[in-house]
C-alpha cells in the first residue's frame, strides 16, 4: 500500500476488493466525505488528465439513481485512478450463484432502470459507452434497485483504447474488434465501437437473468422458446432483438428499449385484465410520459457531489430517527433533505413511512398527494413512486376505504410496481371491494411472481373472511401462522 501514501489525508485503504484487465479496485475511506468509497485503477496508456480535462469534469457531474457517483481522480505516476461511491449490496451474479430466481417483475424493473441508466449515459457529449454490462457488474442494493457499476471510463478518456470483451455478453463488434487489435490482420467488418454494444449486453445479461443459461459467445444463438417460458412472449420479443448480431437490427436506442421494456404489460395477455382496470389517472401518466425523458438522472445531474452527499446523508439520518421512533426529528430532518434536492423522492419516502408508521393514515394519503404527486418538481415515473403509492394504498386500507385503495394500486401499477407483496394486497383490497373475481386473478398473479405459500395462506384468508367465509378464513389464517417465520 505504498504507493498509496501521498493521499492517505484524503483516503483510507480499507481492502483490495479484486483485480482483472482494467486494473486493480480498492474498498476506500474517505476521510473528508466520511464514507466508504471504490478506488479503481484504469489503464492509462499515456493518456493526460490535462489534455481531458472537459471529458472528466463530465464525468464527475454524471449524476444518476442507477449509476455510482464519480467523485473524483487521481494521478500516481503514470497510473490513473477513479474514486467512486461505494455501493451497498450483492451483484446479480453472486445472488445466481447463491441460487436466486428472478420474477418477470424484477426484470421489467431492472430492465427500465438499466436502460434508463444507459440513456443517460448515452446522451453525454461525448458519448459514455459502459462496455462491460454483465451480471457481476449491476449490483442490487438493499431497496430492491440495481446499480450499474463498472462503467469502461479508460474508453471514454481515450477513443483509441480497445475494449476488451466477456463471452457470452459482449457484442459481436466488441468481441471482433478485440481480436482483430491482437491478429496481424484484420478479421472483421466492424470498426468501432457504439451505444449499440450495451444494449447487446444488455439483452445477453437479461436473458442470462431469466433462464439460468449464458450464452457461449456472440456466435450462440438465445433459447426463444425457454425464455418465453420463463418470463413472456413480450419480454421475450426485447431480448431477441436486443441480441440481434446485426447492430442495424437492434433497438435504436437504450431509451427506445426502455420504452419496450416499460410496455411488457401491455403486450402481455396475461397484464391485459388489470390494465382494463386502470382510470383517469394512468391515462394522464401515459401523456406525459414523452415529457419525463427519462435522461437528466431524473433530476438531479445538476447538482454538485457535495450537495448529493448531505442529501444522501440527512436521509440516512431520516432513517436512523424513523426508526429510533424520534419523528420529531425525523420531520425537521425530512425539512432539510427536500430543501436540499426537492425533485428526489428519498427524504419524501422515509417521511411517510414515519407518518405511517404512527397510525396518522390519512396525513400519509394528504402528503403523498399533495406534498408528492402535486410538487411539480417530481418525476411521476420515478419507480420509488411505486413504493410510495403503496403506502398510500395501505393507508387507505387501514382507513377501511377500499375503493380508494384499489384506485392507488392502479397507480402503482403504472411506475412499475410489480412486487408479490403488492399484487397480494391488491387482491385483498379487491375482494373488500366486493371485486371477488379480480380479486383471485391477483393473487394468482402474485403467486406466478414467487408469492410465499404463508402470503398465499393470508390473502386467501381475508379474500374468505371478505366474503363472510368465516370458518374457512380462520383455518387460512391458521394454515398461515403455522408456516410463517414472519412475526407479523
Amino acid at each position: 500500500m505504498n504507493r498509496f501514501e501521498e493521499f492517505s489525508n484524503t483516503y483510507q485503504i480499507l481492502e483490495k476488493l479484486g483485480e482483472g484487465s482494467g486494473g486493480v479496485v480498492y474498498l476506500a475511506y474517505h476521510r473528508r466525505l466520511q464514507k466508504e468509497v471504490v478506488l479503481k485503477q484504469i489503464k492509462s496508456k499515456g493518456l493526460s488528465m490535462a489534455d481531458k480535462r472537459q471529458e472528466v469534469d463530465i464525468l464527475k457531474n454524471l449524476n444518476h439513481s442507477f449509476l455510482p457517483q464519480v467523485l473524483d481522480f487521481l494521478m500516481m505516476g503514470d497510473e490513473v485512478y477513479t474514486v467512486m461511491s461505494y455501493i451497498p449490496g450483492k451483484s446479480l451474479a453472486r445472488l445466481m450463484r447463491e441460487g436466486a430466481r428472478f420474477t418477470l417483475g424484477q426484470l421489467i424493473r431492472w430492465g427500465m432502470q438499466i436502460t434508463s441508466a444507459l440513456n443517460y449515459l448515452h446522451s453525454q457529449r461525448p458519448p459514455v459507452i459502459h462496455g462491460d454490462i454483465k451480471p457481476a457488474n449491476i449490483m442490487l442494493t438493499p431497496q430492491g434497485n440495481i446499480c450499474l457499476i463498472d462503467f469502461n471510463i479508460s474508453f471514454f478518456l481515450d477513443e483509441n483504447a480497445i475494449l476488451g470483451y466477456t463471452d457470452g455478453y459482449s457484442s459481436p463488434e466488441q468481441y471482433i474488434i478485440a481480436l482483430d487489435s491482437a491478429s496481424e490482420r484484420p478479421i472483421g467488418n466492424y470498426r468501432k465501437i457504439d451505444e449499440k454494444a450495451d444494449i447487446y449486453s444488455v439483452g445477453a445479461t437479461f436473458y442470462h437473468l431469466a433462464t439460468g443459461r449464458r450464452m457461449r459467445d456472440y456466435r450462440d444463438q438465445i433459447d426463444y422458446d425457454l425464455l418465453v417460458s420463463r418470463t413472456s412472449e413480450a419480454f421475450a420479443q426485447i431480448i431477441a432483438k436486443a441480441v440481434e448480431k446485426d447492430p442495424n437490427k437492434r433497438f435504436n436506442s437504450a431509451f427506445e428499449m426502455f420504452q419496450a421494456f416499460q410496455n411488457v404489460e401491455r403486450k402481455d395477455g396475461k397484464y391485459r385484465a388489470l390494465l382494463k382496470r386502470q382510470t383517469a389517472v394512468r391515462i394522464a401518466l401515459f401523456a406525459c410520459m414523452a415529457g419525463f425523458i427519462v435522461m437528466g438522472g431524473l433530476g438531479i445531474h445538476t447538482i454538485r457531489v457535495e450537495r448529493t452527499d448531505e442529501y444522501n446523508d440527512l436521509v440516512e439520518k431520516q432513517e436512523e430517527y424513523r426508526e429510533a421512533g424520534d419523528y420529531e426529528k425525523q420531520e425537521e430532518t425530512f425539512e432539510e433533505a427536500s430543501a436540499i434536492l426537492p425533485s428526489s423522492l428519498e427524504s419524501y419516502y422515509q417521511n411517510a413511512c414515519a407518518l405511517y408508521e404512527q397510525e396518522a393514515y390519512q396525513d400519509c394519503i394528504s402528503f403523498i398527494e399533495y406534498d408528492v404527486e402535486q410538487n411539480e418538481k417530481i418525476d411521476l415515473m420515478q419507480p420509488r413512486m411505486a413504493d410510495l403509492y403503496y403506502l398510500e394504498a395501505e393507508s387507505h386500507m387501514e382507513l377501511e376505504n377500499y375503493e380508494n385503495a384499489v384506485r392507488t394500486f392502479d397507480k402503482l401499477f403504472q411506475v412499475g410496481g410489480f412486487e408479490e407483496e403488492y399484487y397480494r394486497d391488491y387482491a385483498i383490497a379487491l375482494a373488500y371491494n366486493g371485486e371477488s373475481e379480480k380479486a383471485q386473478d391477483a393473487l394468482d398473479e402474485a403467486v406466478e411472481l414467487g408469492l410465499t405459500e404463508d402470503s398465499v395462506y393470508y390473502a386467501r384468508g381475508e379474500i374468505d373472511r371478505s366474503l363472510g367465509e368465516l370458518e374457512r378464513a380462520e383455518s387460512d389464517f391458521q394454515s398461515c401462522i403455522n408456516i410463517s417465520e414472519d412475526p407479523e
